[in-house]
């Protein structure tokens, strides 16, 4: 989706990026989630903790400025590296 935004409205200066969030710890996730999945969860993220609320708002107002006026049809994913040691757990096993 963002890429074809980018492709329809990108020659009007409309920039499109989306955030891929991994496990973030919001209250409802610290409050609902066992311990039992947590530990899955950081058994595969490539940093030693998991995301919290904040993670996602750094980065969505980071897109929005004049820093990242050149970031445009992409996907962020801000989930720890959690995708890249599944990845490299799975190839090992």
């Amino acid at each position: 989706m963002t890429r074809y935004t980018v492709a329809q409205y990108g020659k009007d200066h409309i920039r499109c990026n989306g955030v891929a969030p991994g496990l973030i710890l919001t209250p409802a996730a610290k409050n609902n989630m066992p311990q039992a999945v947590l530990d899955i969860f950081g058994k595969f993220n490539a940093l030693p903790y998991h995301g919290e609320a904040d993670d996602i708002g750094y980065t969505v107002p980071f897109l929005s400025s004049e820093e990242s006026k050149f970031i445009t049809g992409q996907t962020i994913q801000v989930e720890g590296g959690h995708l890249t040691q599944a990845s490299l757990n799975l190839m090992i096993m």
